[in-house]
């Protein structure tokens, strides 16, 4: 069911697009007060990239229970993220030779779609995030309902819930997920109260 692990490809390649992030922001900070606003959404992606590479390392993250599907997804992002990456360095590094031919006004206009690029980019890794987080969500209420129906029509001793000690032992106990509608919430309300 998880698909990220630490050897993960995709792993190794968002700490290289954090690597280029943090080279890019770096870039732009010397390159004058026209690029301030660059710089700030370079540093919120590369802070974003960080946030999701350290739950990436984390076992118990919500990101380990996603499916395969999902490491496609972020690998996309990736890759479309290093092509928003190496433009802006591409005209950071023609940057000298643009400053003599180029008007001010065509500059700044060219700066403002590099930072919107970047703020839009660093908006679909918040968006991806959160629909992982949300799919991995609503996997475990399945397999809580599940569970949870699985004791009411007494296919599962109620004991089961004593040995649960975190959500690695629920995943185990429940192999595949099954949508349960709240009808058996509602149910399980009235039952106990």
């Amino acid at each position: 069911m998880a698909a990220f692990h630490e050897s993960s490809e995709v792993v190794g390649h968002l700490k290289g697009v954090c690597d280029l992030a943090w080279k890019q922001s770096q870039t732009c900070d010397g390159a004058g007060p026209r690029f301030k606003d660059i710089w700030a959404e370079l540093r919120d992606l590369f802070f974003g990239l960080i946030s999701l590479e350290k739950e990436l390392a984390d076992s118990k993250a919500f990101l380990k229970r996603c499916d395969h599907h999902t490491e496609v997804e972020l690998r996309e992002l990736l890759e479309e993220c290093v092509e928003d990456l190496r433009e802006v360095e591409e005209f950071l590094a023609g940057l000298s030779s643009q400053r003599r031919h180029t008007p001010v006004k065509s500059l700044d206009e060219e700066v403002s779609d590099l930072r919107k690029k970047i703020c839009d980019r660093r908006n679909s890794f918040q968006d991806f995030h959160d629909r992982a987080t949300t799919a991995a969500l609503e996997t475990m209420k399945a397999q809580l309902y599940t569970l949870v129906e699985d004791i009411l029509s007494k296919r599962r001793r109620p004991f089961i819930l004593t040995k649960i000690v975190d959500w690695d032992a629920l995943a185990d106990e429940l192999e595949q997920p099954a949508f349960v509608g709240r009808d058996v919430l509602e149910n399980i309300s009235t039952t106990f109260c």
